[in-house]
């Protein structure tokens, strides 16, 4: 029972966020979160806060939208190996219909990866616009210092070693400066953003 009522995960990442981004010292603050279904990416850049929501990104459900948004060769830019198109939609769409199955072989283990970051480097490129108004109206700059990033999603938290973790985020964001990487693996800040307005 509350009086506020439900309150959209997004929304809890925004007003996070935005609370980080007033107490950071040394430039913004960038989280990223991404799901089976939905992917959400909140940023407070310059004392301004955005956030993107792409319900077509998601590394379980939305694994065959997710492929469909990035093309074959964006994920394939991220393997080691030559993978025909036919094995890279087999596995999207596995995903898709088995969205909780995890990777059994190291060449699976790379697909999943490498279509993670592609989905991580979309979602960014519909993130940046808004952060590049408030930093540079002419729209060509580099990536905002970011003082912390964090990452959530079994995707990005469950891999198995935190160096893993921050490998995904460091390929697929590619941030500058000095960041400190943090992992939200138990989704405390959907909880926390909920928790802020009471």
């Amino acid at each position: 029972m509350s009086a506020v009522g439900v309150q959209p995960t997004a929304q809890s990442y925004h007003a996070i966020i935005s609370y980080l981004g007033q107490t950071a010292q040394n430039g913004g603050v960038l989280a990223l979160d991404v799901g089976s279904a939905v992917s959400t990416l909140s940023a407070s850049v310059a004392g301004h806060t955005s956030t993107t929501i792409r319900t077509d990104i998601g590394m379980g459900h939305s694994a065959r939208s997710l492929l469909d948004g990035v093309g074959l060769d964006e994920v394939r830019k991220w393997l080691p190996f030559q993978a025909s198109d036919n094995e890279i939609l087999a596995y999207a769409l596995n995903k898709s219909v088995r969205p909780a199955t995890i990777p059994e072989t190291q060449r699976a283990l790379y697909l999943e990866h490498a279509l993670l970051r592609a989905g991580i480097g979309a979602l960014l490129n519909a993130s940046r616009p808004l952060w590049e108004q408030k930093l540079d109206p002419t729209g060509v700059g580099d990536m905002p210092a970011f003082s912390h990033i964090i990452g959530a999603g079994a995707a990005l938290t469950r891999t198995g070693h935190p160096g893993f973790n921050a490998l995904l985020l460091l390929d697929a964001l590619q941030p500058t400066g000095v960041t400190t990487l943090q992992a939200d693996p138990y989704g405390l800040i959907a909880a926390l953003g909920a928790l802020a307005r009471i």
